[in-house]
């Protein structure tokens, strides 16, 4: 909040006749002459940073790396899955188990913030560079807030990235499962999720389960495993009151079922990434220029509404490079076939990545 208004004026000993005017505000006429003016001064700000994260900020998949660690017996599900697949209801199926065999949030939060210290050591210089330089740098990815946020936080990097466009997640307190004769009598050993008050609505819908899952009947713990956390009382002793619980529920960006479908075949139904940089390009009118880096194939459909100012870091040996040579290939046999317009760039490692980002940012 500025308080110049309230402050004492210094003496400077020059009457206030003779200080000079302050410079007239930039007319709406010459809005564009004063955004040029700016991007001469500092070319980097007409530049935007847009990184995917799972496998290009970071060398694993969140949610498969977080199962690695609390529940590995479940990373096969998600590992399972191939684009444009929907990843949220089996991601939250995944979640809900965890949180039933006794995997905290506290847990789930310590082991994100310890992924952060994976981060590799030229991407954490690539974000500081831009942040110096006044480049605005964004995360889009089909991942979730809770898992980026965190990690980026471990890293100590959440205040170097501008905005984050995921999956929006929430911590959801869960009711205590009923005594056993009544768990029996229903058939049901999990109690339900009850929204905590500082939760957004939105948050509040319980995750669609896929055909298949469910009920906790696909995951039977073996009885060494350490995830699953059941205590007796002792003879004569009342039952201690269960401890609050917590479970992680993931929100789609788009919500096809409230919303319609996006109309796009190249990416899931819960995220466009396509119309997303879009709208992000709209609002950032000084941004003359787009630096993405990706590897999946849902980084695609971005990557093909740039045009030929813009550069695309493509991962060598993952999706993105090879599709984008498809449609190169295609677009050479047909000139109906959509490629991408943009330069393409491929790194093998994150040092290369990082000398590419700072060789094309203006």
């Amino acid at each position: 909040m500025h308080r110049n208004a309230s402050l004492p004026q210094l003496k400077t000993g020059v009457s206030g006749a003779s200080l000079p005017a302050a410079p007239a505000p930039c007319p709406a006429a010459s809005a564009d002459v004063c955004a040029a003016e700016m991007l001469r001064r500092n070319p980097y700000e007409g530049t935007l940073l847009v990184c995917d994260f799972d496998r290009t900020l970071v060398d694993f998949d969140a949610g498969e790396r977080l199962c690695d660690e609390l529940a590995p017996e479940l990373t096969s599900l998600l590992s399972s899955l191939q684009m444009p697949a929907n990843f949220v209801p089996v991601t939250n199926t995944v979640l809900s188990e965890m949180q039933r065999r006794g995997v905290s949030r506290d847990r789930l939060v310590s082991c994100l913030r310890e992924m952060g210290r994976e981060v590799p050591l030229a991407v954490q210089r690539m974000l500081q560079w831009s942040a110096r330089r006044g480049m605005e740098t964004v995360v889009l990815s089909d991942c979730n807030s809770v898992f980026i946020s965190h990690i980026l936080t471990g890293a100590r990097l959440n205040t170097l990235v501008r905005h984050v466009i995921t999956n929006q997640a929430s911590f959801q307190r869960v009711a205590p499962p009923p005594p056993a004769s009544a768990a029996a009598d229903d058939g049901d050993g999990g109690g339900g999720a009850v929204v905590e008050p500082a939760v957004p609505a939105a948050a509040a819908r319980p995750p669609r389960v896929p055909s298949g899952f469910g009920s906790g009947w696909l995951f039977r713990s073996s009885s060494g495993s350490g995830l699953s956390s059941s205590t007796s009382a002792g003879a004569g002793k009342p039952p201690a009151a269960p401890a609050v619980a917590h479970r992680l529920v993931i929100e789609p960006r788009h919500d096809h079922r409230a919303c319609g479908s996006h109309g796009c075949s190249l990416c899931p139904a819960n995220l466009c990434k396509g119309a997303e940089l879009a709208a992000l390009r709209a609002s950032a009118p000084r941004a003359r220029r787009v630096v993405y880096c990706g590897d999946g194939a849902n980084d695609l459909c971005p990557c093909l509404g740039l045009g030929p100012q813009d550069v695309v870091l493509a991962r060598a040996g993952h999706d993105l490079e090879r599709l984008i040579a498809q449609r190169a290939a295609a677009a050479a046999a047909d000139p109906g076939v959509r490629r991408v317009a943009a330069a393409v760039h491929v790194w093998h490692s994150h040092d290369e990545l990082y000398r590419l980002v700072q060789q094309h940012a203006t």
